[in-house]
């Protein structure tokens, strides 16, 4: 058993899964960590502020989902207690945002020495400022003339470098990760070491919904996602197509695509799994970051453990990690070839991806017993 240390870069830390806000991003991948962690024996410490109204959740207690096993979780958002790993998750490096909580892991930093995993997840905006860690920016993020708060240059000169192991975790390729965050607040190639660990699901908060006929859904093809770069949306477009297929759109957009059937924004992470049931399949792409760098988004366990056939973008890197090549497709047209197919080879297809697919504990066992 070991020690370990959770704490969010900055943001709100987030465990409702039904409260969370799904602009702060990470809290299906938080929860499903921690219930891993718990499962597999260690001792896990929550270093962060939660918000009260998440608070309930160290009770083991909350709607639809079964928090009992969060009452093994030890809270301790002010001392530091004696850790084997310190996890810190990503979220935005705006110190504009970022406030206390960032204040929170330059405390931790200062006083603890030993192996400090950075999990990165998101994009690059929501990375580890670890080249101002070790000795500050060239060229610091710099606040409004009046405002005191510091800024990355000076923020960390408490802080020793060299008495920790710094060591990246990412559903990336880690190397090409590492390249692409090279600025002077970044520096990844400071890491002393560096692991891909696919994503996983959770047995409580990716529960598999029960597999609908396909030929009584509504819709052929759902996205669920804001709106982010056109990059993406023009992606989205060409994968999803403009023909006689019924397609479906949730998440903030200012400028919904008229191929799409929209219906909005919804709120709460753990409300997801009911806005796939009326679609027969769905497709998973992403920015240019997360495509060129094969950062894989948890929309392919929620679309698959909700139960949809789903596709991978070609340009996604790794992209058969998670699916069979048959579902890693280049245009809308190769779709066609899957979701006119009978109700019963669309459920062994569905049942073959949910197999494919590994659980938290599998792949953060893994990537533990890599680290340590």
């Amino acid at each position: 058993m070991m020690k370990i240390g959770y704490a969010r870069y900055s943001q709100s830390f987030h465990l409702d899964f039904l409260k969370a806000s799904a602009k702060m991003l990470g809290t299906e991948l938080r929860l499903g960590i921690l219930e891993a962690l718990l499962d597999l024996g260690h001792q896990v410490y929550i270093l962060s502020q939660i918000p009260r109204n998440h608070l309930h959740i160290l009770d083991g207690s909350g709607e639809i989902y079964n928090y009992s096993k969060f009452k093994n979780i030890k809270y301790s958002p002010e001392e530091i207690p004696n850790l084997d790993l310190l996890i810190i998750e990503a979220s935005t490096t705006n110190i504009k945002f970022g406030g206390e909580a960032i204040l929170r892991i330059k405390d931790i930093l200062s006083k603890y020495s030993g192996m400090v995993a950075f999990y990165h997840h998101s994009d690059k905006i929501s990375g580890f400022p670890l080249g101002a860690i070790y000795n500050g920016e060239a060229t610091g993020f710099k606040l409004p003339k009046g405002v005191k708060e510091p800024n990355y240059k000076t923020l960390f000169r408490d802080v020793d470098f060299k008495d920790k192991e710094w060591i990246l975790w990412t559903h990336a390729d880690p190397q090409n990760l590492i390249s692409r965050m090279s600025g002077d607040r970044f520096r990844y190639d400071l890491f002393d070491k560096s692991f891909s660990f696919l994503l996983g699901y959770s047995p409580i908060f990716d529960t598999p919904k029960r597999i609908r006929q396909f030929s009584k859904r509504q819709y052929d093809l759902v996205y669920i996602g804001r709106q982010k770069t056109p990059y993406r949306t023009r992606r989205l477009i060409e994968l999803y197509g403009d023909d006689k297929c019924k397609r479906l759109l949730y998440g903030f957009w200012q400028d919904p695509p008229i191929e799409f059937e929209y219906k909005g924004f919804i709120s709460g992470h753990g409300n997801m799994y009911d806005l796939y049931g009326d679609s027969v399949a769905s497709i998973v792409t992403g920015d240019s970051f997360f495509l060129e760098t094969g950062l894989m988004t948890t929309r392919v366990i929620q679309s698959i453990r909700a139960g949809c056939i789903t596709f991978i973008d070609k340009e996604f890197l790794n992209a058969e990690q998670y699916v069979d090549k048959e579902f890693i497709i280049n245009c809308h047209e190769d779709t066609h070839s899957v979701i006119g197919l009978s109700d019963n080879k669309l459920k062994d297809l569905l049942i073959l991806q949910r197999h494919k697919l590994c659980p938290w504990t599998t792949s953060l066992f893994d990537v533990i017993k890599r680290t340590v």
